[in-house]
């Protein structure tokens, strides 16, 4: 009878032992993750401080939305309309919207908005170490999403009710799919890749019109780069991710041009 070798020395076997790092990265990442989480709600259990200004206007646009979603015609367009009028000007509703489900769950305060960050950490976290893999290793993608808890401005994003943490892990969503998209050797992997990036572009400009910013250098550099190889279908495909985050936008955009400009 012949029985199935055991596997006991992992550098023989490198599927093996991409598949042990990737379970150990994953469960390094959850506990990055719960560390922070934990830490985040012990600060807002003992700040007791009065929300400033701005962040008092952002959790009053919030929990404007709360009700509206309460009832729900996703049929009827003047529902659909109230429901971008909710955030005119620049600041985008996603936030906003996503937040809405922890009010529900946890009740309307300035604490209780703070848990949505938990999933902007969840985002920022996963993007970082899959672009410190994709560039280094894995270990550097480790390291990368441990130090993302020790810098200081995102610590003071992630206790406080903004916009910009949402902004910072939906930006860093991006990149992460535009690297994927430039590295992609196959023409399916490349319109994957062309989709999504789209569609993160697209919720990126629903958090925050401003995001734009962060995407005209880089996209204009691969379309230059494209141009240069005369890869045309390159060049259709940031067409089509434009396409795709304007249409994301455009409801949004539609009702409240004018207070944007």
């Amino acid at each position: 009878m012949f029985t199935r070798p055991v596997l006991t020395n992992l550098h023989e076997h490198p599927d093996v032992r991409w598949r042990a790092w990737w379970q150990r990265d994953r469960v390094l990442l959850a506990l990055f993750w719960l560390v922070s989480a934990m830490s985040d709600r012990l600060w807002f259990a003992l700040d007791r401080a009065a929300p400033l200004w701005d962040q008092s206007d952002h959790l009053s646009r919030a929990m404007s939305y709360w009700p509206h979603l309460q009832n729900p015609h996703l049929l009827s367009g003047e529902w659909w309309t109230q429901l971008w009028l909710f955030s005119p000007g620049y600041r985008a509703p996603l936030v906003y919207l996503l937040t809405a489900p922890f009010l529900q769950l946890f009740g309307a305060g300035h604490d209780q908005a703070g848990w949505v960050n938990l999933l902007f950490s969840a985002v920022l976290m996963a993007a970082i170490y899959q672009l410190g893999k994709q560039f280094f290793s894995a270990a550097v993608g480790v390291w990368a999403a441990a130090l993302l808890l020790a810098t200081p401005y995102l610590a003071e994003l992630r206790t406080d009710y903004w916009l910009d943490y949402g902004l910072t892990a939906g930006v860093t969503l991006v990149v992460l799919g535009m690297t994927y998209w430039r590295t992609s050797e196959t023409l399916g992997q490349q319109w994957l890749w062309t989709v999504l990036s789209g569609l993160a572009a697209g919720l990126v400009l629903l958090t925050k019109p401003t995001g734009l910013l962060f995407f005209v250098v880089p996209g204009l550099w691969l379309l230059g780069a494209s141009v240069r190889d005369r890869r045309w279908h390159r060049c259709l495909q940031i067409l089509v991710a434009s396409a795709l985050a304007l249409l994301v936008v455009f409801p949004w955009l539609r009702t409240n041009w004018l207070t944007i400009l």
